[in-house]
């Protein structure tokens, strides 16, 4: 185990986050990547872990993982609980740009889960999600109000998923690589048929 955890450290050790001038007179972007792990800490009453990261312009200025405050129901819950989380802290950015230099950045969420994304557009209404809707309405109303756009990106494009789970080597390596490039994973780490899917949403 010792061999592993090492290996792991060194494989991390030439990640550098670069920031990189951002020019005051071309649109600003907050791009959020959120993931969740159904019911994972066994050990607190079966929560499940949320987690994000937050480019801005490309660069990584935010990201948090941690088990999420409420008993999740079901895979769909704990993402949309995690999209939440991830939407607040974002929108605390968002504003703050808005206050300091007079930009107002796209924020865009990002989820591999398409049940969650469906529930917040409006295309999953029901008895079990209305809870959601009322208790977490602001994700709604933001992006009825355009301020976010909420997209579906496929799970092993999702920049997050290090952040709920243990990853193998393979998957390790193309995490640190999105953390670098602003959550985007470079074409040699993506098969034909995965490029094509990920075009295709």
């Amino acid at each position: 185990k010792l061999y592993s955890y090492l290996r792991f450290l060194l494989i991390g050790k030439p990640l550098d986050i670069e920031y990189r001038p951002w020019e005051h007179d071309k649109e600003w972007h907050l791009d959020v990547y959120c993931d969740a792990s159904f019911a994972d800490v066994t050990e607190d009453q079966y929560k499940s872990t949320g987690g994000y990261l937050i480019f801005l312009n490309g660069s990584l200025i935010n990201w948090k993982s941690g088990k999420l405050r409420w008993v999740a129901k079901s895979t769909t819950v704990a993402e949309y609980l995690a999209i939440n989380a991830a939407m607040e802290q974002a929108m605390t950015h968002y504003y703050t740009l808005k206050e300091m230099y007079g930009k107002e950045a796209k924020v865009s969420i990002f989820t591999d889960s398409k049940g969650a994304r469906d529930i917040i557009i409006g295309n999953k209404p029901g008895q079990a999600t209305k809870y959601l809707m009322t208790k977490y309405h602001s994700i709604r109303q933001h992006v009825e109000e355009k301020l976010i756009s909420i997209a579906h990106i496929p799970g092993d494009r999702n920049a997050a998923d290090g952040m709920t789970k243990c990853l193998g080597l393979s998957k390790y390596t193309q995490f640190l690589q999105m953390l670098k490039n602003g959550g985007v994973l470079k074409p040699r780490f993506v098969s034909g048929a995965t490029a094509q899917q990920g075009a295709d949403a």
